[in-house]
């Protein structure tokens, strides 16, 4: 009940059969966002920017700069987003686990991330490389407040989009993470942004 309760607040339009890291097998038809900036102005050429050991592709009006995106109208999308990589044996990313089993705390995820619920994820290939990609709904690092402890789940911090793959010996993750309001405006296109991280030009 736990995670069912949380996806039925942060996506009211997603049905209830779901378990703890459970893997959603519709995950494009749970997530339901408001049209994002970008997506309105459909005119704007995306552009593939350099960020941390790969690039992503970002709407034309968008900027990375250091752990925010912004927009050139808008302001700023998030404060929280980073690309990182470490040291690792394995040599693809699957050799950490399933994606619906795999302990997300061995990604080194910031804040509380790697203690989020999985409220959907999926396998992506890029050429011969494998990636991970969940979306994840981060509960609080201390628990509910006192004002909410009478709530079968506490309402959730942040969404975060995660991307993982592995390449010569070093892991690299992709994460963002935004609040719900953030999630509601520019999800979709964040989403769009995390699954065009690829490693190289």
């Amino acid at each position: 009940m736990r995670l069912a309760a949380l996806v039925a607040a942060l996506y009211p339009a997603a049905g209830l059969r779901l378990t703890r890291r459970a893997l959603i097998p519709t995950a494009t038809a749970l997530i339901t966002t408001k049209p994002a900036f970008a997506d309105e102005e459909a005119d704007v050429k995306p552009k593939r920017v350099q960020y941390g050991p790969g690039t992503v592709e970002v709407p034309g009006t968008w900027k990375i700069d250091g752990e925010s995106i912004s927009e050139s109208i808008l302001g700023t999308i998030t404060t929280s987003v980073r690309a990182r990589s470490a040291s690792t044996q394995a040599q693809s990313i699957d050799q950490f686990g399933n994606i619906d089993k795999l302990d997300l705390t061995k990604l080194g995820l910031r804040g509380n991330r790697g203690n989020g619920d999985v409220v959907a994820a999926k396998r992506r290939q890029d050429g011969d490389r494998l990636f991970y990609e969940w979306d994840l709904a981060v509960p609080p690092t201390n628990g509910c407040a006192r004002s909410e402890q009478e709530l079968i789940v506490c309402p959730p911090v942040e969404v975060a989009l995660v991307s993982a793959t592995v390449a010569d010996g070093q892991l690299v993750v992709w994460e963002c993470g935004v609040d719900q309001r953030q999630w509601k405006s520019y999800g979709k296109s964040l989403r769009a942004v995390r699954s065009s991280f690829r490693l190289g030009g």
